[in-house]
């Protein structure tokens, strides 16, 4: 392996011990693995001797230093009842984590710029909902600050500070992480209640491995010194780009693509593209496949599975072992589900397993702590227990004869044995392979031949073979006449005076013979052709000599052209013959001329790759049944041993039932680990075929690196524009570890850590989808991502994707599914404005309290509804996302209070709680609000993206409406112009008290339900105002101001000196201006003093007096349909009183509206 494979395997696996000890959020069980030191050690920066010695245990005697990670702050929660807790806040907040030197007289060396604030607990959070501030505002403060350090040389004598020199740099080091955690903290530390500081620090040993990594660093400590050829793991790792090459035609590779595994859909282009150039790619080659949501992402991986092991069951090879993996569970378990329920059955005789109890082509190899519940769902290691052994083979072996026996009618039940049914199986693979052969060289023959006619005669061969026979009759014919010509030309010089020959030398005689052989020849020249003009007669007789001669030329050659032409057409016409013999393997007996290769590829997938597949099956099913039969005298202890070849052979055991095994990158390596000499552990680098990464934009680059040397290949399927990766290290940090590590080794260190940056193997900023994005040769589309790139999508209806279209993917993808038909439950896109408002919670993340009561209420009316439409329980139908964990413990407490369901069952959570998964109906809380709007969506494009795509049926957005604004170039912005696209978007529920708005009691709440009382409601208020009416009204009708009859009770208000001022959509009033009727509504308003003020897209319904009362509701005030069919059953809710906080809503509300303004009338 090279020198920068090696520095990258120390540099990723220092970048995993760091991220080791990052986490901060700490269970009491999680402190115990730390050295605690008192108060003292924050103090002097020293560790006592006992505690010092107790770190150096097991280092050599001339180890003078260890590497330590330093926890200095620690919060305990309060053990107090009058506290509340949320079940997601930890028992310890240890916030920042520091880099540093133990020497082995106790003192503490930290690192320059070595410290940082734990990832787990800042927003955006990936699971959970305590957090103590922002990760973007710690990016912030580690750009602009530098973090002191003590500097630790291996001289002495440079060693050798002073004890007040020590001093002064640890107090400096001290008051820099205080100023970091006050500046990423600080409302977090000014407003929590639920955690006190104590007086501690905790230490800990950098190598002291935790769980989740021990299967991924022994794998990198052997790689940073390992000399194997590795060309998978080198070429992840090699510091530039791999230059493109142009991509293989579709339809390339047409009988190498042997199986697939649905006997009904056949593979979309891309995916097939994505297929071909698998299957193209050399030992050492990652293939980059960007699937955006819904674009089969699952079923090409089935057809790779399905294809390799065909191919190696075809060339009596082992069994390819093929292993997929991700971070994400989700992704796990969507592959698993896929391996057990999306390869088709199959109809009898070959349908299903010939093998009893084998219900999935796929195996599960989970962590240890899981593996117990695991198997319960999926075939894991027990599953194999309960196969590899003589009772089950014993069974297998009589109802695999017994399978085979009813699919071969020639089968001898009682003396067959499994060797000869293998034979036949693969005799049968061979059979199928050969159809795709025969269809594939057909076609390349007939596009030969055409090809070769295109290019020689650029026609249809039978016009050109009828064209040039036509002009080959003309020929015969110009030939006959010209011959007829020289006859009669002949004649007469034969019947001509002897006299005029003899005396053709005088000028005058031969004038006169030249003008007597003219008027003869004109009456006989043949039609169409001029006449030359001759100076001596004898040119006559070689003129028309020439004549003949060249037609026959032009003859011939048209005689040889047709005899070419009909080689061509019988070759043609041969060849056509064969393509329709060979479609008959596709059952394609008519209108075969109109079938291309791309037709007939897909009909081939399921026709015979399906076919091949259920061969495939069975074939390695007798193979395992053969190899179990000979490991059965010594199964025992071969199941015993660990070494390599008894691994590598029971790997490839295994792959026989299953053709892929599943896991996470975290535990994957460990089922590679055999016992070598010495009884050293090793791995078995290069071992497998391939290696699946999905989900593969979501994973780190430092977590992922240790599988890629185990495999000769990998398929890396993801989509960068979806959820990034939890970076737990810094910049900083990450700068100083590739310094550590050598793969930084330049004086321009900024420059060089930017290539880093832009190859995606950074751990601060990297993703193994962006790796493999450089690493593949091939760029499918110039406009999008390197790599392949897959377009169908089938999820989601067309006007939802669309949405993920024209926001992230250029229009690019192609929905499938087709438009949400008129009617249902819920629209497409829809929305339900919320006049709520944006708090911080304890925590430091956002939630909306009114937002995660309307949501749970509104569940709580349309449940029954739901689950009968849909047949199956609400926390399968509806997913609930939201960009703060704040708000999604809120929704969760709101659901959970008025008892809808199960809120531990229904996905409530950030969009990495349903990334790679699906839900009919998905609400999204957007949280802000007039009082507290923020940019945080508009900055993370993905968290859009995510979410509305997770959406089959409906997306509906609850929030604040008017702080949307469609015409916006962001991601809300075009978000809110597909949502307010159409009125039909809008839902409709009841109001929901703001609590609080009526938390003083100087405050009443009166609730209007009908017109009437809205009517007089808004009568009475004019009537008691004092100094000021606004009327917040989207839509503005004649017949709605006549029925409340409030325009008289206006004007006589203006005339006290009561300002009113009346707000209404610019865009919806405005979209009707051409009646006459709205211009003189407005200025009949106008001349009545009454203020008109327009905004854009408003949704609020609003009333306002004087700064004592508010009425928010849905009521349309001035449009509102009083009586008939048209009138809506509306809800409002009026805030009246002298409250602080009401005055403060109003004063907030009309700031909102003035700050909207667009213009000041429609004509």
């Amino acid at each position: 392996m090279d020198r920068m494979a090696q520095a990258f395997a120390s540099y990723w696996r220092n970048s995993l011990a760091d991220s080791n000890f990052s986490i901060g959020g700490m269970s009491e069980k999680d402190t115990k693995a730390f050295t605690i030191c008192g108060d003292q050690f924050m103090q002097s920066g020293h560790i006592d001797k006992t505690k010092t010695d107790k770190l150096f245990k097991d280092e050599p005697v001339d180890c003078n230093t260890i590497e330590i990670i330093i926890r200095p702050i620690v919060y305990r929660k309060q053990v107090n009842h009058t506290i509340s807790h949320s079940q997601d806040t930890p028992d310890y907040v240890i916030p920042l984590v520091t880099d540093a030197l133990l020497t082995r007289n106790g003192r503490c060396y930290p690192k320059q710029n070595g410290t940082h604030i734990s990832r787990d607990i800042l927003e955006p959070l990936v699971k959970g909902s305590f957090s103590i501030g922002l990760v973007n505002e710690l990016d912030d403060y580690l750009t602009i600050n530098t973090l002191s350090g003590i500097n630790y040389t291996n001289n002495k004598e440079d060693n050798e500070l002073s004890d007040n020199e020590y001093n002064d740099y640890w107090c400096k080091y001290r008051e820099d992480i205080e100023s970091l955690l006050n500046h990423v903290a600080k409302e977090w530390l000014k407003d929590t209640q639920s955690f006190k500081r104590i007086h501690d620090s905790y230490i800990i040993k950098k190598n002291a491995i935790k769980d989740i990594f021990k299967n991924i660093l022994p794998v990198y400590d052997k790689l940073r010194i390992s000399s194997e050829n590795i060309p998978l793991f080198e070429n992840i790792t090699a510091k530039l780009p791999t230059p493109k090459e142009p991509c293989l035609s579709s339809n390339s590779l047409f009988s190498k693509r042997l199986a697939h595994a649905s006997e009904q859909f056949p593979l979309a282009t891309a995916q097939c593209d994505a297929l071909i150039h698998l299957l193209n790619a050399k030992n050492g080659e990652t293939l980059a496949v960007n699937g955006p949501p819904g674009t089969g992402k699952t079923t090409m991986l089935l057809s790779v599975v399905a294809s390799l092991w065909a191919k190696h069951a075809l060339e009596k090879d082992n069994p390819p072992v093929i292993v997929a993996a991700s971070t994400n569970n989700q992704a796990v378990t969507n592959i698993l589900d896929a391996f057990e329920k999306g390869f088709s059955k199959g109809d009898e005789p070959f349908g299903g397993r010939w093998l009893p109890n084998v219900k999935s082509f796929g195996a599960y190899f989970p962590s240890i702590t899981k593996a117990e519940k695991a198997a319960e769902s999926y075939q894991t290691e027990s599953f194999y227990e309960t196969v590899e052994n003589p009772k089950y083979f014993k069974e297998a072996k009589s109802y695999y004869i017994k399978k085979a026996s009813e699919a071969f009618e020639d089968i001898d039940i009682e003396s067959i044995k499994v060797s000869a049914i293998v034979d036949k199986l693969h005799d049968s693979i061979k059979n199928e392979v050969e159809k795709l052969n025969q269809i594939e060289e057909s076609w390349k023959s007939l596009t030969t031949i055409k090809d070769k006619i295109q290019k020689q005669f650029c026609d249809d061969p039978y016009q050109v073979r009828k064209n040039q026979q036509q002009q080959l009759a003309q020929l015969e014919e110009n030939k006959k006449e010209w011959q007829n010509l020289e006859n009669s030309w002949q004649q007469y010089l034969v019947d001509e005076s002897l006299w005029y020959s003899f005396f053709s030398f005088l000028p005058f005689i031969a004038q006169k013979r030249l003008l007597k052989a003219n008027l003869y020849l004109k009456s006989l020249w043949p039609f169409g052709s001029q006449q030359p003009k001759w100076k001596i007669i004898d040119e006559i007789t070689l003129f028309i000599s020439n004549q003949i001669s060249a037609i026959e030329s032009l003859i011939k050659e048209n005689q040889r052209v047709i005899e070419n032409l009909e080689k061509l057409i019988n070759e043609l016409e041969k060849c056509q013959e064969n393509w329709c013999l060979a479609l008959q393997h596709l059952d394609i007996k008519e209108n075969t001329k109109t079938i291309d290769l791309e037709q007939a590829d897909s009909i081939a997938d399921t026709k015979i790759r399906f076919k091949i597949f259920l061969l495939t099956t069975h074939y390695w099913e007798g193979q395992w049944l053969s190899k179990m039969e000979e490991l059965l005298p010594t199964l025992l202890q071969w199941l015993r041993k660990t070494g390599k070849s008894i691994i590598e052979e029971r790997w490839y055991l295994r792959m026989m039932l299953t053709p892929c095994v599943v896991s996470t990158l975290y535990t994957l390596p460990k089922y590679f680990k055999y016992v070598g000499a010495n009884y050293v552990n090793d791995y078995l680098y290069n071992y497998a075929d391939l290696l699946i990464v999905d989900e593969a934009g979501q994973v780190l680059p430092e977590v992922a690196g240790a599988s890629f040397a185990l495999s000769k290949k990998a398929l890396v399927i993801g989509d960068i524009a979806q959820i990034e990766p939890i970076w737990a290290i810094p910049a900083k940090v990450d700068i100083g570890n590739l310094l550590e590590a050598k793969v930084i080794d330049t004086d321009d260190i900024e420059q060089e850590y930017n290539k880093l940056t832009n190859l995606g193997v950074s751990a601060s900023s990297g993703s193994i989808m962006k790796i493999a994005q450089n690493s593949s040769r091939y760029h499918y589309d110039p406009d999008l991502e390197p790599g392949m790139y897959l377009y169908e999508h089938r999820r989601c209806y067309d006007e939802i994707i669309t949405f993920c279209n024209e926001l992230i993917y250029k229009g690019k993808l192609k929905p499938k599914r087709g438009r949400k038909s008129e009617g249902g439950l819920f629209p497409a896109l829809g929305y339900l404005h919320i006049d709520g408002i944006c708090q911080q919670s304890g925590s430091c993340s956002r939630l909306n309290e009114l937002e995660a009561k309307v949501i749970a209420k509104w569940l709580a009316s349309y449940k029954s509804e739901l689950e009968e439409k849909y047949n199956k329980p609400l926390h399968e139908i509806v997913g609930i996302i939201t960009p703060f964990s704040g708000q999604a413990n809120e929704i969760k407490q709101a659901i959970r209070k008025l008892k809808v369901c199960n809120d531990q069952k229904l996905t409530i959570g950030t969009v990495h709680s349903l990334q790679g998964a699906e839900k009919e109906l998905i609400i999204f809380s957007t949280v802000y609000s007039k009082h507290n709007n923020g940019h945080f969506i508009d900055n993370q494009p993905s968290i859009l993206n995510v979410a509305v795509s997770r959406a089959k049926d409906s997306f509906l957005v609850f929030g604040d409406m008017d702080i949307l604004d469609p015409h916006l170039n962001t991601p809300m912005g075009t978000l809110a112009n597909f949502l307010m696209a159409s009125e039909t978007n809008k839902l409709h529920f009841k109001s929901i008290e703001r609590k609080d708005l009526i938390e003083s009691s100087s405050t009443s709440l009166q609730v209007l339900r009908d017109a009437k009382e809205h009517d007089d409601f808004l009568i009475d208020t004019i009537n008691t105002a004092k100094k000021e009416i606004i009327i917040v009204s989207p839509w503005l009708t004649e017949n709605a101001i006549e029925s409340s009859k409030i325009l008289p009770l206006l004007e006589s208000a203006i005339k006290k000196g009561i300002t009113v001022t009346v707000f209404i959509d610019s865009e919806l009033n405005v979209t009707n201006s051409v009646d006459n009727k709205l211009f003189a509504l407005e200025d009949l308003l106008k001349n009545k003093q009454i203020e008109v003020k327009f905004v854009r897209k408003i949704h609020s319904k609003l009333v306002i007096k004087d700064n004592d009362l508010l009425c928010i509701g849905s009521f349309n005030w001035l449009s509102a349909q009083r009586e008939g069919e048209f009138a809506r059953h509306e809800t409002s809710l009026s805030y009246q009183g002298a409250s602080k906080k009401l005055s403060d809503e109003i004063v907030l509300i009309k700031n909102s509206l003035q700050e909207r303004l667009e213009h000041q009338g429609l004509h």
